[in-house]
């Protein structure tokens, strides 16, 4: 029997947050995947273009722990947005070991376009809550990520 996505049990059961929070996190995914389309970039990407917008200048390695994917993900991430002219690679002046990132003229005038697809994509996951339960929702995953945060990790987890 299928479950229906769009009903919320009354009360929860032992098991099942982290299947809610999949499918919460696949369907933003694709919702905001479907905007940002439109503006020329991938989710991955935006999230590299995002946190350059808000460290520009960080190292390609600071970077990839800013956007919490493997350094060897966001090198091929980086390179697309190299060749689409949106970033530019500098190596260090102190630590020639070390290559900086920053965001082109072009870039930066993407950033409010791409601003708008999350905004966008953020109200219409919260529409049906109100302020104060948006509020809440936010705190209890925060909690959530704190919780988790303590429990042991696989050595095989990844970042990506």
């Amino acid at each position: 029997m299928t479950e229906n996505p769009t009903k919320s049990p009354a009360v929860p059961g032992p098991i099942g947050l982290g299947l809610l929070l999949r499918r919460a996190h696949k369907n933003f995914s694709g919702a905001i995947a479907a905007r940002l389309e439109k503006a020329g970039v991938t989710h991955a990407q935006f999230n590299h273009l995002r946190r350059l917008a808000e460290n520009d200048g960080v190292s390609s390695s600071e970077l990839s722990n800013l956007v919490e994917v493997k350094k060897a993900t966001s090198t091929s991430i980086l390179d697309a947005l190299e060749r689409k002219g949106l970033i530019r690679r500098v190596r260090d002046r102190d630590d020639r070991r070390k290559v900086n990132v920053f965001l082109t003229d072009a870039g930066w005038a993407i950033q409010k376009e791409l601003a708008d697809c999350a905004i966008a994509v953020n109200l219409a996951a919260s529409r049906e809550m109100t302020e104060a339960e948006r509020i809440q929702l936010f705190d209890l995953l925060h909690r959530a990520v704190r919780a988790l945060a303590q429990e042991p990790k696989s050595s095989r987890d990844d970042a990506d």
